[in-house]
């Protein structure tokens, strides 16, 4: 079986995808493969972990802009090459695709390829992930590609933008996650401790 997990950062693509693995599906995590991407085209050094957010920066930075085109142009190379490559695989092979969360920014051809080749699910954020998931982000920025959505204002200082713009950058991708998926599932069913694979498996074949 093949799936592609999508949804947000933070909502438990990466926990799933090795969890998966753990029972023998092949794994392929889309991030690493544009991190070496990206380390290979700046030149860091061989060996050395290449942090993806302190290299791509926050939106309001003056190098963002530019580095995000990058990332993206090699998350559309990336998922091109994965969803040809399982195009041509058996179709009884198991393999889990851990996507990014600006997957639903490729070109449409290359999602509906995705789609051809595997079962796309969206693992829904929680209700209240506004300010759980901006806190998180926060905390700890990860890639993000805004696609316009952050916007800041004259008299305002980033972290207001951030505030203000986050939940309108969760609701317009939680439309094309939905649109994009095959399968949705809801945080009260996945986000739960005691979930396990198998259910998990019979939700998506179901």
């Amino acid at each position: 079986m093949h799936i592609a997990l999508i949804g947000m950062s933070g909502t438990g693509k990466s926990h799933w995808s090795y969890k998966l693995a753990e029972t023998g599906f092949q794994r392929i995590g889309c991030d690493d493969r544009i991190a070496a991407r990206l380390a290979q085209e700046v030149g860091a050094p061989p060996g050395e972990f290449f942090h993806m957010a302190r290299w791509m920066g926050l939106t309001y930075e003056p190098h963002y802009p530019q580095r995000a085109e990058h990332y993206l142009a090699h998350e559309i190379a990336v998922m091109h090459e994965i969803a040809t490559n399982l195009a041509g695989a058996q179709a009884d092979m198991d393999v889990v695709i851990d996507t990014t969360g600006s997957v639903i920014y490729v070109p449409e051809a290359t999602i509906l390829e995705l789609r051809r080749a595997a079962c796309v699910v969206y693992l829904a954020p929680p209700l209240d992930a506004f300010q759980t998931m901006l806190a998180a982000y926060l905390q700890n920025p990860r890639p993000v590609i805004w696609n316009g959505v952050y916007q800041q204002a004259a008299d305002e200082s980033p972290l207001h933008a951030f505030e203000r713009c986050y939940p309108q950058l969760l609701t317009s991708r939680d439309g094309l996650y939905r649109r994009y998926s095959h399968v949705t599932i809801p945080y009260a069913v996945h986000g739960g401790a005691d979930v396990a694979v198998g259910t998990l498996l019979e939700l998506i074949r179901g």
